[in-house]
C-alpha cells in the first residue's frame, strides 16, 4: 500500500468466531505520502509482522471514531512501528454528541514494538480533533502511556483509589495539626 492516493478502510463486522480487525499491514511496510489514510467508524488497522505504517510529508492518518462504541482503531503487533514524519498528520474525528468527560483508546501496541516517533506531536500540531468534521471546541489532551495512545475529553473523573489517597492524605493533616494546636 505504498500509494500516494487516499484510501479508505471500512468496519468488519465478524461472524461468530473471526476477529475484528478490518485491515491488516503484514508483508510490508505501508507508506502514506501527500494522502490520507482513513479509518471509517468501527474500523480496525493492524500492523504486524515487524512491518511499519509510516506517514511521510502530506500523509494523514484520519480516524473516524464514535468514543461511546469504538475500541482500539490502531493495534500495532509482533515488533512493528509507526513512522510519523514532521510534515504528517493524525485527524481523530468523534462521531456522535459528547457530553460527557471520557477517554478513549486510540492505539495500542506491544512492548517489542516502536513508537517513538510520536513525541513531537502535540494538539493541533500534527494531532487534532474534530467533532463530525469540525474542529472539536472543547477540553481535552492527549495522553501517551507505555502501550497505547488515549484521548481525555473534558475533565475525565478519577479512579475511586485517587479520593482514598486523598482522604488518607486530609486525615494525615488534620491530625497533624491537631497535636501541634495541643
Amino acid at each position: 500500500m505504498n500509494t500516494a492516493e487516499s484510501v479508505e478502510i471500512a468496519a468488519h463486522i465478524p461472524t461468530e468466531g473471526q476477529e475484528a480487525i478490518s485491515a491488516k499491514i503484514y508483508y510490508d511496510d505501508a507508506v502514506v505520502s501527500n494522502a490520507t489514510l482513513k479509518l471509517l467508524e468501527g474500523a480496525q488497522l493492524e500492523v504486524t509482522n515487524g512491518n511499519s505504517l509510516v506517514l511521510e510529508d502530506g500523509g494523514e492518518l484520519y480516524i473516524e471514531v464514535n468514543p461511546y462504541f469504538d475500541t482500539e482503531p490502531l493495534i500495532f503487533n509482533d515488533n512493528s512501528s509507526f513512522v510519523i514524519s514532521d510534515g504528517a498528520s493524525i485527524t481523530v474525528d468523534l462521531t456522535g454528541d459528547i457530553d460527557s468527560a471520557q477517554s478513549f483508546t486510540v492505539a495500542i501496541w506491544d512492548d517489542g514494538c516502536d513508537i517513538s516517533d510520536l513525541s513531537h506531536l502535540g494538539k493541533n500540531d500534527g494531532f487534532n480533533l474534530m467533532n463530525d468534521e469540525n474542529p472539536f471546541l472543547g477540553e481535552w489532551d492527549i495522553i501517551l502511556n507505555a502501550n497505547s495512545m488515549e484521548i481525555r475529553i473534558g475533565n475525565v473523573i478519577p479512579e475511586p483509589a485517587y479520593f482514598a489517597v486523598l482522604a488518607g492524605i486530609v486525615s494525615i493533616f488534620t491530625l497533624f495539626i491537631r497535636r501541634r494546636i495541643r
